[in-house]
C-alpha cells in the first residue's frame, strides 16, 4: 500500500511525518473490521486482504514513534503551514486509502452473506436457472429467485441487452443504478424493461458517433413497417411525424437521441436531467486522436496520453496501392495487403520499414475495419485462409465495419478504404462525419491506411491524411511530427528565468537529459519538461508563482489543484516549486545557503524521478 512504501524511506521530512500522524486515526478505525476478517479468514479467499490488514496494523509503533519526534523537534510550531502544503496531497492519497477500505469492507459483505443459507440456496436456483434452453423453462425457475440475496453477493451485473430477460426477473427496483453504455445504437423498445429495474438511470454516448439510423443494428423491422404500424395505432394520438420528432420511433430514435432532445415547441418535458462530458481521452496516442479532436469535438477533449515517450512515436502509415473496385464493392489487392500487413505484424511486430517493436506491448492485439461490408467479408476469408485459429484468438483479430466496430479499441488498426477514382458518388457514405470519426479512432497505438484512389471530392479524407503527414500528390511524408522545443521567448516571469538557470546547470552536470519548456499535455502548458530520452524518464517542473495561491499564500488555487490532478491522472510526475521557497515576504529571493537547499532538494528528486547518477 502507498503509506507502506512511503514508511521505507529512510529519511522522513517533517512534512512526511505530519501527513502519517494525520493518517494515524484513519488506520485505527480498522482495527474492528480486521477482528472480523481474522474470523473469517480460513473459509474464505480472503487471506492476502487480511495479510495487508496485519501489515497495516503493525505500523503502529512506527506511527506512534514519528509522533514522539515530531513533539520532540517542536514540528508542531509548523502545524497550521505545513497542513496547507499538503492539503491536497493528503486528499488524493487518503482517497486510495479509503478506496482500500471500501474493497476490504465489501469482500467481508460478501463472505458474510455466503454464510446465509437464503443467499446460498438462491445462488444454486440461479446456477439451474441459466441451463436449459428453453425460456419459458427459465422463465419458471427464474420467478423463484429472490435477486435481494444474489445482489448482495454480486453487486455489479453485466450483460447484453438481449440477454437481460433470461437472466433476471422482470420486477422494479432490482438494481440501484443501471448504465447503459453505447447509447447512441439501443432503440427505446428494448431498453424500457432494463429501465424497469433500475432505481437510477446511467446513459452513456457519444453523439458524434454513428447513431441507431448509421447503424441500423438490432432492428427487425424496416422504417416503412415501422411508419405503418404507428399510423395504424396512433400511440398517444400522435402522428408518425410528430413522434418522430418527439425521437421515440423505434427504427430512428435511440435512449440517447430521446434524452438529449430538448424540443420545447413539441411540448417534451423530461424534467432535469444532469450531463457530465466524459472530456479525457486515454485509448489512442496523441496524433492518432488529434485530428478527431479538432474536427468533431472542437479540441474540447484533453488528450491523457499527451506525455513522454509517445510524442516521439510515429503511429501512423498511409500505404498507397494501385487496384480497380471490382462490382461487388470490392478491391481483392487492398485485402491481400491488409493479410500481408497482419502477418509480417504477428512475425516479427514490423511491416516494410516500419518497426513496431518499440511502440506497441508484448502482446498486441489487431483490428481491421472497412468502410464496406463485402470488403470486410473477403478479408475475413482470407485471413481464415492464412492464419490458425490460434493465431487468430491471440492477437484478438476482428474484422468490421465501423458500425460494427464502434465501443471496440486494438493496439493496431488497419483500414481498407476501399475506393478508386470512380467512388466520387459514395461521398456521403465514406465522409459521413460520425462513421469517419468511429473508423479513425479505433487504434490505440498504430495506424495502417490502406487505400488505392482517393476521390477529388473527399475532402474530409484528404484533410485526415494532409493532417496525418501525408501527401497525396507526391505520396511521402509532407511534415515532421510535432516537437517539443525550448524557447526563451516563452518565459511568463522572472522566476521561470531564474528556475531555468538552475535547470540548465543541471543538464551540464547530468549531460543526459533534455530541457523543454512551456509544453502542451493534456490541454493544460507545463512550465518545463525534464526528459531522459535514455531510460524514457520524464518529469514536469511547475514554477508555481503566486498567483497559483489563495489570498494566505500557501493553500493551492482550486483551478491549480485540479490542473495538477488532471496531469498526474495522465501519468505526469510532478515537483512543483513555490515562490515562498524562493522569496520572502517582501518578494526578494532569499538567501544563498536557503537557496542552495531549495536547489538542492530539487535536483535530489529530479535523480530520482529521471533515473540519473547524481554528482
Amino acid at each position: 500500500m502507498f503509506i507502506l512504501k512511503k514508511m521505507e524511506t529512510p529519511k522522513l521530512t517533517k512534512y512526511k511525518a505530519i501527513f502519517y500522524l494525520i493518517c494515524l486515526k484513519e488506520i485505527s478505525k480498522l482495527t474492528a473490521w480486521y477482528i472480523n476478517l481474522k474470523k473469517i479468514e480460513n473459509k474464505f479467499e480472503l487471506t492476502k486482504l487480511v495479510e495487508d490488514m496485519v501489515h497495516i496494523l503493525s505500523c503502529r509503533k512506527q506511527f506512534e514513534d514519528l509522533h514522539r519526534e515530531i513533539e520532540k523537534n517542536n514540528f508542531y510550531s509548523h502545524l497550521k503551514v505545513i497542513r496547507n502544503i499538503i492539503d491536497y496531497e493528503k486528499k488524493h492519497y487518503l482517497t486510495q486509502y479509503r478506496v482500500k477500505i471500501i474493497n476490504i469492507a465489501n469482500q467481508k459483505n460478501i463472505a458474510g452473506c455466503l454464510l446465509q443459507k437464503e443467499t446460498k440456496d438462491n445462488l444454486s436456483l440461479f446456477l439451474k436457472a441459466i441451463k436449459p434452453k428453453s425460456y419459458a423453462t427459465k422463465k419458471k425457475m427464474i420467478e423463484k429467485i429472490d435477486y435481494n440475496h444474489l445482489t448482495d453477493v454480486f453487486p455489479i451485473w453485466i450483460s447484453e441487452i438481449h440477454n437481460i430477460n433470461e437472466l433476471i426477473i422482470m420486477q422494479p427496483n432490482i438494481f440501484d443504478l443501471v448504465v447503459i453504455d453505447e447509447a447512441s445504437q439501443v432503440n427505446l423498445a428494448e431498453i424500457l424493461p432494463v429501465i424497469y429495474r433500475a432505481k437510477k438511470l446511467c446513459i452513456v454516448g457519444d453523439h458524434k458517433q454513428l447513431s441507431l439510423v448509421s447503424t441500423g443494428l438490432n432492428l427487425r423491422i424496416s422504417s416503412k413497417l415501422d411508419e405503418m404500424i404507428w399510423s395504424k395505432h396512433k400511440p398517444g394520438n400522435l402522428t408518425y411525424q410528430e413522434a418522430e420528432k418527439r425521437k421515440i420511433i423505434l427504427t430512428k430514435a435511440s435512449i440517447l437521441d430521446f434524452i438529449i432532445s430538448d424540443d420545447k415547441e413539441e411540448g417534451i418535458n423530461l424534467g432535469y436531467i444532469p450531463r457530465v462530458t466524459l472530456d479525457q481521452h486515454f485509448r489512442s496516442l496523441p496524433l492518432l486522436f488529434k485530428f478527431n479532436n479538432t474536427k468533431f469535438y472542437d479540441n474540447k477533449l484533453i488528450i491523457m496520453t499527451e506525455k513522454p515517450p509517445n510524442w516521439e512515436i510515429k503511429p501512423f502509415k498511409a500505404i498507397k496501392i494501385n487496384g480497380k473496385r471490382r462490382s461487388d464493392k470490392t478491391i481483392p489487392i487492398e485485402a491481400d495487403t491488409v493479410v500481408k500487413i497482419v502477418k509480417s505484424l504477428i512475425s516479427n511486430k514490423a511491416y516494410e520499414n516500419f518497426d513496431l517493436s518499440n511502440i506497441l506491448p508484448p502482446r498486441f492485439n489487431i483490428g481491421i475495419i472497412s468502410p464496406i461490408r463485402e470488403q470486410v467479408y473477403l478479408i475475413r476469408e482470407k485471413l481464415y485462409i492464412e492464419l490458425d485459429e490460434e493465431e487468430r484468438e491471440r492477437y484478438e483479430i476482428i474484422e468490421g465495419t465501423p458500425e460494427e466496430l464502434q465501443g471496440h479499441e486494438r493496439d493496431v488498426i488497419i483500414v481498407s478504404f476501399c475506393t478508386d477514382s470512380e467512388s466520387v458518388r459514395s461521398k456521403a457514405h465514406y465522409e459521413n462525419p460520425n462513421r469517419f470519426n468511429v473508423m479513425t479512432s479505433r487504434a490505440r497505438f498504430f495506424t495502417f491506411f490502406v487505400f488505392c484512389e482517393i476521390p477529388g471530392n473527399f475532402t474530409l479524407t484528404r484533410q485526415y491524411l494532409k493532417f496525418m503527414g501525408y501527401e497525396l500528390e507526391n505520396q511521402n511524408t509532407i511534415q515532421e511530427y510535432p516537437h517539443w522545443k525550448f524557447d526563451e521567448k516563452k518565459f511568463e516571469s522572472e522566476f521561470e528565468r531564474i528556475v531555468y538557470h538552475y535547470l540548465l546547470q543541471y543538464k551540464l552536470e547530468r549531460k543526459s537529459v533534455e530541457i523543454y519548456n512551456q509544453v502542451e499535455s493534456c490541454g493544460k502548458r507545463i512550465d518545463f519538461v525534464v526528459y531522459n530520452p535514455f531510460k524514457k524518464k520524464f518529469v514536469a517542473i511547475e514554477v508555481d508563482g503566486k498567483h497559483h495561491f489563495e489570498k494566505d499564500g500557501i493553500t493551492p488555487t482550486k483551478y491549480h489543484q485540479e490542473r495538477i490532478e488532471i496531469l498526474k491522472t495522465a501519468g505526469w510526475k510532478i515537483i512543483n516549486t513555490p515562490y515562498y521557497k524562493w522569496f520572502d515576504h517582501t518578494g526578494r529571493l532569499k538567501s544563498n545557503q536557503e537557496i542552495d537547499e531549495v536547489v538542492n532538494n530539487l535536483y535530489n528528486d529530479l535523480d530520482q524521478e529521471l533515473g540519473v547518477a547524481g554528482t
